[in-house]
Parts: C-alpha cells; sequence; structure tokens
C-alpha cells in the first residue's frame, strides 16, 4: 500500500501544477490509501512531534473558533465563488491542504524523493511551453480559453498559464531547485543533463521576467541572494561573481523585456504617487492602504488586537473602520477581495495567535537539520516573501505548492521513517 502512495505523489507533484481538479482526484485516493495503510499509531506520534504540522492545523482551528465566535459566517474574508460559508473554506481549502503534508511527512519514503521532485520539475517545464507559446502567439489563444484549456487571463503580453503571481512563485522556486540540483550534483549528474538543466535554469528564468509576477521577481532575488551566500560563505570570489550574475539577469531583464519594464515602472510610479500625493489607487498604493488600516484596525482597541475582526464577519467590520476612519484610502481598495497580505489576513481572521503560529511555522521550517540547507534558507525566504505579498495559503494553487515544498524540506529532516 505504502508503494502505491509513493507512486501517486510522484503523480500528484506532476498534476498539481497543471491542474488543480486533477491533484484535488490524486490526493482523495492518496487519503483514502493512507487510511487502509494502517499505522495509526506510529504516524500520529510523528504527527504529534511536528511542529511544522501542528502549525497548520493551530491556523485552522483557530479560524474555525474565530468563525464560531462570529456574529455571522458569511461577512468574511473567506468566501470565494461556490463556497457557503467561512467553515467551508477551513474545509474545502485550509484542512485539504493540510492533508497532503499529513501524507508527506508519515507515509513518503526518502528514496522517492528524487522522483517527485523532478516529476514537479517536468510539470514546470510544461508550463513553461505553455507560456511560451502564448507569449510568441504559437498557438489560439482564444480557442483554447474558450473550451477551458487556458487560463482566461493568459495574453501575449502576459503569458501566464495560471494567475501571474502564482506562476511567478512557482517559477522562483522551480529555478531554486535547478540551481541547487545543478550546484550540489555538479560531479554526480552526467554532462548531458547538466547541459539540459542549466538551459532549462535559464528558460525557467527569462519565462520569470516576461511575465508579469513580481512576487516571484523579487522573491528570487532573494533566494538567489541568500542561496549563494549560504553555500558559498567566505568564498568571496563566488560571492562576487553571484553579485555580478544577479545584476546582469536585472539589467537585461529591464532593457529586453517590456512586461518587467513596465511592472518595474509601475511599481515605482506607485510608491512616489503615495510618498507625494497620497494617492492609494495604484496597485502598489491600495496595498500600501490595506495595511495601513489593517494594522490601525488590530490596535485601536485590545479586542481586535487580540482576536481579530472574527472570521465570519471580519471583512464586514474592516471595511465599516476604513469607511470610517480612512475614506480617502478606503475608496480606492473597497473592492479588493483580501488583504493582498497573509501575515495580516491571518491576524484579522483568527486573531493574534493565528499570525503568531504562522510566525512560528516559518521559524520551524528554519530551524530544521537537513541536508539541503542552502536550499531550505532560500525555499524559506521566498515562502516568506510571499506571504507579504498575497494570501498564499488561502488560495489551493499556490497552497499546494507551498505545503509540498515544505514537506520536501521537513522529510530531507527525517532521519527514521514508518
Amino acid at each position: 500500500m505504502n508503494k502505491y502512495i509513493n507512486y501517486l505523489m510522484t503523480l500528484f507533484a506532476f498534476v498539481f501544477p497543471l491542474s488543480i481538479a486533477g491533484a484535488n482526484l490524486i490526493l482523495g485516493i492518496m487519503s483514502i490509501l493512507w487510511i487502509l495503510e494502517g499505522n495509526f499509531k506510529e504516524k500520529m506520534d510523528l504527527l504529534k512531534k511536528d511542529k511544522i504540522f501542528l502549525s497548520l492545523l493551530g491556523i485552522s482551528i483557530l479560524i474555525i473558533i474565530s468563525t464560531l465566535l462570529s456574529k455571522s459566517y458569511n461577512n468574511g474574508f473567506l468566501i470565494n465563488t461556490g463556497l457557503k460559508n467561512e467553515f467551508d473554506f477551513v474545509f474545502r481549502h485550509l484542512l485539504w491542504s493540510d492533508v497532503l503534508y499529513m501524507i508527506f511527512s508519515t507515509s513518503i519514503k526518502k528514496y522517492y524523493l528524487d522522483k517527485i521532485i523532478s516529476s514537479f520539475l517536468i510539470a514546470m517545464f510544461i508550463n513553461e511551453l505553455i507560456s511560451y507559446s502564448i507569449f510568441f502567439n504559437l498557438i489560439d489563444i482564444n480557442y483554447l480559453k474558450k473550451i477551458g484549456l487556458l487560463y482566461k487571463l493568459a495574453y501575449p503580453n502576459n503569458p501566464s498559464p495560471m494567475h501571474h503571481s502564482f506562476y511567478s512563485l512557482y517559477l522562483a522556486i522551480t529555478i531554486l531547485i535547478l540551481l541547487d540540483k545543478l550546484i550540489r550534483h555538479n560531479k554526480t549528474e552526467n554532462f548531458i543533463l547538466k547541459v539540459g538543466m542549466f538551459l532549462f535554469l535559464l528558460s525557467a528564468t527569462t519565462n520569470l521576467f516576461i511575465n508579469g509576477g513580481r512576487t516571484g521577481q523579487i522573491a528570487i532575488i532573494l533566494g538567489f541572494a541568500i542561496y549563494i551566500i549560504t553555500y558559498f560563505k567566505t568564498n568571496i570570489k563566488y560571492l562576487f561573481f553571484s553579485l555580478i550574475i544577479s545584476l546582469g539577469v536585472l539589467i537585461s531583464a529591464y532593457s529586453f523585456s517590456p512586461v518587467f519594464k513596465q511592472r518595474i515602472n509601475l511599481a515605482k510610479n506607485s510608491l512616489i504617487s503615495v510618498y507625494k500625493y497620497q494617492n492609494f489607487c495604484s496597485s502598489w498604493g491600495q496595498r500600501i492602504g490595506m495595511n495601513i488600516v489593517g494594522f490601525n484596525y488590530l490596535f485601536q482597541n485590545p479586542k481586535n488586537f487580540i482576536f481579530g475582526g472574527f472570521a465570519g464577519e471580519a471583512k464586514k467590520n474592516y471595511l465599516t473602520y476604513g469607511n470610517t476612519h480612512y475614506k480617502k484610502i478606503f475608496h480606492c481598495f473597497k473592492n479588493q477581495q483580501h488583504l493582498h497580505n497573509q501575515y495580516l489576513q491571518l491576524w484579522i481572521d483568527g486573531g493574534i495567535f493565528a499570525f503568531i503560529l504562522i510566525l512560528y511555522l516559518l521559524y520551524n521550517l528554519l530551524i530544521l537539520k537537513t541536508e539541503i540547507p542552502s536550499l531550505q534558507y532560500a525555499l524559506i525566504a521566498v515562502i516568506s516573501f510571499s506571504f507579504i505579498s498575497d494570501v498564499m495559503l488561502y488560495r489551493l494553487q499556490t497552497a499546494f505548492l507551498l505545503l509540498f515544498i515544505m514537506s520536501v524540506i521537513n522529510k530531507y529532516s527525517i532521519k527514521k521513517e514508518l
């Protein structure tokens, strides 16, 4: 039974970057096999000691409690199209994605890790082919959208096969995994495979900067710097060489990618507009405005600071406060569906302890003793930064990615398996 779970996880790693519906189906089958596999005492012993899993589970429980304490269940940030209420969201999104981590940490063997990661990379290579096909207009974009085989907002100026912020995060993580494979396995991989991975690395990096997702573009610079510093440490030659490469990539991207140049200029103008004219209606201005209102809402009294806005009515309470105290800022973001900040969102939805738990989760990921420390630190940096830009744990497309990466990091630290 365990062998089939590991095979299915390998398949899951291939499917989830391409199809969430397919990923849900495979995860459902894995869940059934995980139950049939048995060994519950050993599995529960592992999970009870796993601080990462306990943090993830704790966040879901706190949001359930916060919803129960709410005056309504339908005025929160958690409601999506097709979901009945906040409870529906917690069970179908948060707890469901936690199942992925639970199965991975208790039933996946280290022997299969390379196969699982390679499966993910193959899926990302397919995503790249799709992205480049959109960019160069090699496919009938409108027809594929019409029959549901292509992301509805994909177009040549932003050729993302999924939401551009999410895709940029996928690409940033892909680039770091490829970089680690090239550096750590320099002497063990055959020459043809190394050349293939290097070309894949170049194409993924190019793909990142021709798409509109600033999250991954900023995160990869942060992740790359941390990887190089922790891997080469005091080797000045490699550190200097890496700095030159980073600057070269950024200058080239700005010079040759109209999308990247436009997004950088847009971000710069947005920040200048906020600073000089108090204009919060641009993309970055809205994010700054939502953070200003959010933190002031939390710090206005002890009840809000401790309990947040109560998940079932958090959106209503937050918007009412913004409209009452920050009218000039509020009108710019009043139609936003969430706060674009996972840390702040968890605090408002689950209270101060949900915010503490997400920090505790990242801390425990950081202090794990693993076989891949440089990649571990770089990936944690990317994850931590992504939480500033969007509610990544609230979307299955990114929640699956992040819990998959957390599971891989954790699995590389486990010495004794079931």
